[in-house]
């Protein structure tokens, strides 16, 4: 059965160990897992921080021939973070940077795909990267 999760900061813990789980469980190597680990605190603070009301998530870890797909579901409003969140302004000074978008911007430079649908009233995203 696939856990389900609350949009409740002390929630991360458990969603963090998930995908260590299924990480494990897929026979993948531990140094291999950072990059989906910040992508995914990044994701869920987002649906933590934004969300309205009780939200929950769910995560399936998906592997291929040549890559690794992380699949991260939640049932809040409809959200797009790679269209919708703030893009960072790179040409101010580093001082200068508003607050907003850097999150989302790491989990674009982490991962090699990212992909958002709404479905079945759903956000659902999707992390894709290259199979150690």
């Amino acid at each position: 059965m696939t856990p389900v999760f609350t949009n409740k900061p002390d929630e991360l813990p458990k969603v963090i160990a998930e995908l260590h789980r299924l990480w494990t469980q897929a026979g993948l190597p531990d140094e291999a897992v950072m990059p989906f680990e910040i992508a995914l605190e990044e994701l869920f603070y987002n649906t933590v921080r934004h969300g309205i009301g009780d939200i929950t998530s769910t995560l399936l870890l998906e592997i291929e021939d040549s890559a690794i797909i992380l699949h991260f579901e939640s049932d809040g409003q409809r959200f797009d973070p790679f269209t919708e969140a703030k893009q960072p302004n790179f040409s101010n000074n580093v001082d200068d940077l508003e607050i907003g978008g850097l999150g989302i911007h790491l989990v674009k430079q982490l991962m090699d795909q990212v992909n958002y649908e709404w479905r079945d009233q759903k956000n659902k995203v999707q992390l894709r990267a290259a199979k150690p």
